[in-house]
């Protein structure tokens, strides 16, 4: 395997546009793992309530630790948030940037260099800042902003799309699972302590708990998909409009980070997966420009 180095933001000496990428990068990646740390954390809790439903022995000692763990999940999802907030509004300066050539801000980019702490792999920086680049060839202005929004909301819509696929799978699984261990725990509460029949409950209702988020996921997600679906379709109006109205590609624009500032961060490992396939029909069948 070859060897490949790492470096730390800080170390970069780069063009302003580079320096942003992989800063864009680094946050979205911190937000990706507090998220997938959550993730393992209400697998965790979740397995766990399974686990207490049948196993009387550990079900009184589920309630504390499961307290403890929700607790836990609600501190990383607040630093999950946080850094995918600063991701959003770096990822914001660089469509700007991208479109209309706005000037970046370079004490920002110094500050933000200066504070982000950790490092990033230099071949995962580099496959990373391809989902940064944009196919369009026009130059900059109205057109070239439509016809990166075109491309990112096209391939918004599909990746958030998988992603809400596959948790309306999970969703129908842990509800299904959540009802039986309802049934289980009615039909075993008979000869049961009140203690581990009240214990069994709290373990049951919070898998169902977990179910629901889920759920809230799946369509959270699937609205993501949509409403992408949705701005891709109004810039590709615009754009075979012929119009130029700085102020209607501004709103198309604003819409779309709006919405995705109000939408779950798309998993890394998703993009991974998904890249190649999208990339191949972007190219042959989607690409605005030559």
């Amino acid at each position: 395997m070859e060897h490949v180095e790492t470096k730390s933001v800080r170390s970069q000496k780069a063009e302003p546009g580079e320096v942003l990428k992989s800063l864009v990068n680094v946050h979205y990646a911190k937000a990706n793992s507090w998220r997938t740390a959550l993730l393992a954390l209400q697998t965790a809790l979740y397995a766990a309530g399974v686990v207490a439903v049948f196993a009387p022995a550990l079900t009184t000692s589920y309630p504390p630790v499961a307290v403890i763990l929700a607790l836990s999940t609600t501190w990383i999802g607040i630093q999950a948030s946080k850094f995918k907030s600063t991701a959003d509004s770096l990822k914001r300066q660089y469509e700007y940037w991208q479109g209309f050539g706005k000037e970046l801000p370079k004490g920002m980019l110094a500050d933000l260099r200066v504070a982000v702490s950790g490092r990033i792999d230099e071949y995962e920086d580099r496959l990373l800042q391809k989902g940064l680049s944009f196919s369009s060839s026009k130059p900059l202005g109205p057109t070239r902003v439509l016809e990166n929004l075109c491309e990112s909301a096209w391939f918004t819509k599909h990746l958030a799309g998988w992603c809400g696929r596959w948790l309306g799978v999970v969703f129908v699984l842990a509800a299904v699972l959540s009802v039986a261990l309802l049934l289980i725990s009615i039909n075993s509460l008979t000869g049961l302590s009140s203690r581990v029949a009240a214990a069994q409950c709290v373990s049951v209702t919070l898998t169902s708990l977990l179910s629901l988020g889920i759920l809230h996921s799946w369509l959270a997600f699937r609205d993501y998909s949509q409403k992408a679906g949705d701005i891709e379709n109004e810039a590709q109006r615009l754009l075979k409009s012929g119009t130029t109205d700085v102020f209607d590609v501004q709103r198309a624009l604003s819409e779309y980070q709006l919405v995705r500032a109000g939408s779950p961060t798309i998993p890394t490992l998703v993009w991974k997966m998904q890249r190649d396939r999208l990339n191949d029909n972007w190219n042959d069948l989607k690409k605005p420009t030559n």
